[in-house]
């Protein structure tokens, strides 16, 4: 399977990068993983709530054009919060029925658009905390490969 996240604004920080790439060799024996990203929009602090929606609706059309023919999970705190397990099944269910291509969407400081949450295959949530989307770039990959060990009834630590 082929896997693509796709967030707003670019990973620039050291520790996140060495992170990813930490996960990244050893997934590489179940998954190519390739990560895209969109521009954030420009926002002044004190924007009204219209002013975000549209922000959110640029930068939902910015990752949708990124994105390939795929099964789509958009990832926000307003989604399905799943466990491991149920991450590991989603991501086996997709594998079987969907295909071999599979697309997240990681929004920007504001979130992701209704639009796109709602032209998303599957909306899920990590959690209700909020994060920033270069550090749930990490916490996404690690997952994806915790899913993948669970998948394949390999050892993992807790």
């Amino acid at each position: 399977m082929k896997i693509d996240v796709i967030s707003v604004g670019k990973i620039k920080e050291d520790f996140v990068l060495k992170g990813i790439k930490h996960y990244q060799k050893p997934l590489s024996k179940f998954t190519v993983i390739t990560f895209k990203h969109v521009k954030p929009e420009p926002l002044d602090d004190n924007a009204s709530d219209k002013d975000k929606e549209t922000v959110k609706e640029k930068e939902a059309q910015a990752l949708l054009s990124r994105a390939n023919p795929s099964y789509r999970i958009a990832l926000s705190p307003e989604g399905n919060l799943i466990n491991s397990e149920a991450f590991a099944k989603t991501i086996e269910e997709v594998q079987i029925y969907h295909g071999s291509k599979l697309t997240f969407f990681i929004g920007g400081s504001h979130g992701l658009s209704n639009t796109l949450k709602q032209q998303a295959d599957k909306v899920i949530s990590f959690s209700t905390l909020t994060f920033p989307h270069q550090l749930f770039t990490l916490i996404l990959t690690e997952q994806i490969f915790r899913a993948y060990k669970i998948i394949n009834k390999e050892p993992y630590h807790k």
